[in-house]
């Protein structure tokens, strides 16, 4: 499986290694990088729908949180 995430596969690793405390497959950290990517991806919309109603440039933090409440 390859990598094509913008995170690296080291930092997946490391995510579910100190969740776990076991070893982690390649594949294993890849595909949690997807899904976080993709998670992330569709978070980012919303919060820049958040941002464009209130006519900002900027996303905020608060957007950020927003658009997590709003998806549940």
């Amino acid at each position: 499986m390859k990598n094509d995430t913008e995170l690296s596969t080291a930092q997946g690793k490391r995510i579910i290694k100190n969740q776990t405390g076991k070893r982690v497959s390649k594949d294993a950290a890849i595909q949690l990088l997807e899904e976080m990517e993709q998670k992330g991806k569709e978070i980012s919309e919303k919060a820049n729908e958040l941002a464009n109603r209130d006519d900002r440039k900027t996303v905020r933090a608060g957007d950020i949180r927003t658009a997590l409440r709003l998806m549940k």
